[in-house]
């Protein structure tokens, strides 16, 4: 797991494992910086927009949120037995997959100022795959 590693490299690092639907456990306005890499693309779009509002209440003014999402480039996700939930949301075989576009970018980040929003192409366990790349600021 990604955090026993953090621990093992940095012991002295305050960790911390959370369900990141729920509400965050932290004051508003006092996190400086949230890393979601390929984490938040398992929601449906209601969750999603709850998942963006609450990083920007508790990261504090000129806070940042980077991450990065799969796109809606990735058509290797859409098979025969996936079934479409929402557009751009997916259920196959268990697992939930959203693929980001410009537009539901948009929609998420009115009240932001985007640094970077990046679509690219990227090798990922042997394949091809299409991810966004983001630096938001508060």
């Amino acid at each position: 797991m990604a955090l026993n590693k953090l621990k093992e490299l940095i012991p002295d690092s305050k960790t911390m494992q959370i369900d990141i639907k729920e509400e965050l456990p932290f004051e508003d306005n006092s996190i400086g910086l949230i890393n979601a890499n390929l984490s938040i693309h398992y929601f449906d779009i209601k969750n999603t927009i709850k998942i963006f509002n609450e990083i920007h209440k508790v990261l504090t003014p000129n806070g940042l949120f980077i991450g990065r999402v799969n796109s809606d480039k990735n058509e290797r996700y859409i098979q025969e037995n996936t079934k479409e939930i929402e557009k751009n949301f997916y259920y196959e075989d268990g697992r939930y997959r959203r693929l980001f576009n410009k537009e539901q970018f948009d929609v998420l980040t009115k009240e932001w100022n985007i640094i970077i929003w990046n679509e690219d192409v990227t090798d990922r366990l042997g394949r091809k795959k299409a991810l966004w790349e983001f630096i938001l600021e508060k």
